[in-house]
């Protein structure tokens, strides 16, 4: 008798979840609209690229700034934004509110 398959783990874990009241599951942004249009996507990067804040772009989407964040983020991840070049009024070049994207890198 081998150790239990990849999905068998899965399954008792599953189990176990369901059986143990205090470990609930917690999905992350479950209240968040996170899906977003080819053109908005676009629009977003010009504006990250022209050097907007996050909340300013936030602002002129009117959707909330987590999920401009969060879409701020995965742009970044995936390497296709340009950060501008610093200044003294953005300091390092990437600031979005509290997020610095470019010091996390």
């Amino acid at each position: 008798m081998g150790s239990p398959s990849k999905e068998e783990q899965w399954r008792l874990q599953t189990e176990i979840r369901q059986i143990d009241p205090k470990d609930r599951l917690h999905i992350c942004f479950e209240d968040t609209n996170l899906a977003w249009l080819r053109n908005e996507k676009e629009l977003v990067v010009k504006q990250v690229n022209r050097g907007m804040k996050g909340w300013q772009i936030a602002e002129s989407l009117r959707r909330p700034y987590k999920e401009v964040a969060v879409l701020i983020l995965e742009l970044s991840l995936a390497g296709k934004l340009s950060p501008p070049e610093p200044t003294k009024e953005n300091g390092s070049g990437f600031k979005f509110g509290v997020i610095n994207l470019k010091e996390e890198q």
